[in-house]
């Protein structure tokens, strides 16, 4: 690949190449799954800095677990559509066509319940593909997570036939990789390649021939045991096998005067002995053979099955992406209706908010009281005064958090709400300059008391 397209200084390539060597030490080869890197701009979404996003509890760590928009947000059904939406609430949209496009999503999910809970089931049984993704391009993907790809392919024709009803773009199928899994891997594969349970019985001629010798011996074994017993008269002779010593022939004590010139003798017990005949000795091979065999050829089909499927892990991708969007925005849509969520306007001259809530501190409290703002070109600003603990700081991170659900495409938690595009938001900030300026009306208001 020419680097010159990635439009990258000599120290983002420094960086980007150093990150990549790593990678390739770390997983001992060549990384090429990823996609290409690009510029994370400012002009294609909201900045928000670490402390914002802590002070706001927008995403959960150990001591806000539970308690987050994340939380509160998080409807989705699928591992990608989680991990996706932790990445939309840090980085909010500033277009506004992109923007109210992911409202015109929700507000038909909530329009239509019966599909959007229909819908939900079918997302539920979508495995983690983006990780199986990975665990393909680097070679590690196991049997059970090719049963998982499949599974969930399988069922993207019907969550197809409920987004077309809905007037939805619909998802790529993969039908060709569906029939080459189906083909390829047992229902219930082992979790150790070379077992003979993995493959499936017709993908490969030559592994079925040596898996009907592996299989087949107990069949065998006890022919032989039915003969011998008829040739010798032993009523109680076993033919059997064991890991250590293979195959034998176990004649008790009592009947050792019966055993014919030709067994020969393998191991000596306290109660019986156990012998080999040339017979056994010719299956014991074969068998061993073809354990062998089935352990080199289901190792090598297996690989070269995960070799056919890198040509798949670009669209494979691409899925994965949308599956996260149509999960989380049907999760918006569930989110808006259990907690009584309107769907925002824009106007970059009005910040309207009637009866607006809190969408975290509400799910703990019974008696939540309403707040609005109006701001306008006249009126740009407000001061906000109030004793302590009379809910200043939540009412200025509630204003913020409903921004910021209106940007991810989200409704939000009030009666109505206009809101103009924000494209940087900083409350510990403005919270500063909130008790600055109540400071200072606090010493206005005592200024006949204070010396001069």
């Amino acid at each position: 690949m020419n680097i010159d397209v990635l439009n990258l200084n000599n120290n983002e390539l420094l960086a980007l190449g150093a990150v990549f060597k790593y990678l390739e030490i770390t997983q001992k080869q060549k990384i090429t799954h990823f996609s290409l890197p690009k510029h994370f701009k400012s002009s294609n979404n909201m900045i928000l800095d670490s402390t914002t996003i802590l002070n706001l509890g927008l995403l959960p760590n150990r001591e806000n677990k539970g308690k987050t928009l994340f939380d509160v947000l998080k409807f989705t059904k699928t591992p990608m559509g989680s991990r996706t939406l932790k990445q939309w609430i840090s980085k909010p949209l500033i277009d506004k066509k992109s923007i109210e496009k992911r409202l015109e999503i929700v507000e038909i999910f909530r329009n239509d319940p019966l599909i959007m809970e229909e819908l939900k089931e079918y997302l539920s049984s979508i495995r983690d593909i983006e990780r199986i993704i990975s665990r393909i391009s680097l070679l590690r993907a196991t049997p059970r997570d090719l049963v998982a790809l499949r599974f969930s392919l399988e069922v993207l024709p019907y969550i197809n036939e409920l987004l077309s009803a809905l007037g939805l773009d619909t998802l790529e199928e993969f039908h060709d990789l569906i029939g080459l899994l189906h083909s390829a891997i047992t229902e219930e594969p082992s979790t150790q390649v070379g077992t003979g349970r993995v493959i499936k019985k017709g993908f490969n001629n030559e592994l079925d021939q040596y898996k009907e010798i592996f299989e087949n011996s107990s069949v065998f074994l006890k022919e032989i045991e039915l003969k011998e017993k008829e040739k010798t008269g032993i009523s109680n002779l076993k033919v059997s096998r064991n890991k250590i010593y293979g195959f034998y022939i176990e004649v008790t004590k009592a009947n050792i005067d019966k055993v014919p010139p030709h067994y020969i003798r393998k191991q000596t017990l306290v109660n019986s002995e156990r012998f080999i005949t040339e017979e056994l000795r010719n299956l014991e091979e074969k068998y061993s053979i073809a354990e062998k065999k089935i352990d080199e050829l289901e190792k090598r089909l297996f690989n070269n099955l995960i070799l056919e499927l890198q040509k798949y892990v670009k669209d494979l991708k691409i899925l994965s992406s949308n599956i996260s969007k149509i999960d989380i925005l049907r999760g918006f849509a569930e989110a808006s209706i259990k907690n009584n969520y309107s769907k925002p306007d824009f106007d970059d001259d009005n910040f309207v908010i009637i009866n607006g809530r809190h969408p975290v501190v509400e799910q703990f409290t019974d008696s939540f009281t309403p707040n609005s703002i109006k701001l306008d070109r006249s009126k740009r600003f407000v001061i906000l005064t109030g004793p302590n603990m009379s809910g200043k700081s939540t009412y200025l991170r509630q204003i913020g958090i409903i921004s910021i659900m209106a940007q991810i495409g989200s409704y939000v938690p009030a009666e109505y709400a206009k809101l103009p595009i924000l494209k940087i938001f900083l409350p510990e900030l403005v919270l500063k300059m909130m008790l600055l300026v109540e400071n200072l009306l606090f010493l206005w208001r005592w200024r006949k008391f204070l010396p001069y």
